[in-house]
């Protein structure tokens, strides 16, 4: 027969093997490893997933910062692959563009490449005005507009720049077509 004196104990042996195996289900952290290698080598960071996107758009800038106005750090051209490390409300981290990376219009980007016979791509001779209106005629789905003024919408500014390949619309050559609208 157990003595009064020891009735006390039992409750507080079951609570702490409840804590105990609590504690190994939940997942605590875990012993870190005592070999001298563990204790000396430095934190490793995870590198970033870098995503594969191809270049939509005749010419890319690739920005000090996400905005249109900082400074360019380099061009891509149609076509060309890059990595996406992080992106930013409307832009894309490059993290090969400098020493923290550039940023790109996203926008300007797609997982698949660009199509190899878009009017983008070829070098249209140079015509005169009422000739580069009448060539756009030709098309079935470009107009007759032929600068920003003209423009209704920015996705009309896209087609226009992307898909008639009138360049002039982007005039500073960051794929970004009339940015008075866009």
């Amino acid at each position: 027969m157990a003595k009064k004196g020891d009735a006390g104990c039992a409750p507080l042996i079951v609570v702490g093997v409840i804590l105990f195996a609590l504690g190994k289900c939940v997942g605590g952290p875990e012993p870190e490893a005592s070999s001298p290698q563990g204790l000396y080598s430095a934190p490793t960071e995870a590198a970033p997933a870098v995503t594969a996107l191809y270049v939509q758009t005749r010419s890319l800038n690739c920005r000090a910062s996400p905005s249109r106005k900082s400074t360019i750090i380099t061009k891509y051209v149609r076509g060309q692959e890059i990595g996406i490390t992080d992106y930013s409300g409307d832009w894309a981290l490059v993290p090969q563009g400098g020493v923290d990376g550039c940023w790109v219009a996203r926008q300007n980007l797609s997982e698949s490449p660009p199509p190899e016979n878009s009017a983008a791509v070829t070098a249209a001779p140079v015509l005169s005005r009422r000739s580069a209106i009448e060539t756009l005629n030709d098309g079935p789905s470009c107009g007759t507009k032929w600068k920003c003024g003209q423009m209704d919408s920015c996705e009309e500014a896209y087609h226009y720049l992307n898909q008639c390949g009138l360049g002039r619309l982007d005039g500073d050559g960051d794929g970004v077509p009339c940015e008075s609208i866009c």
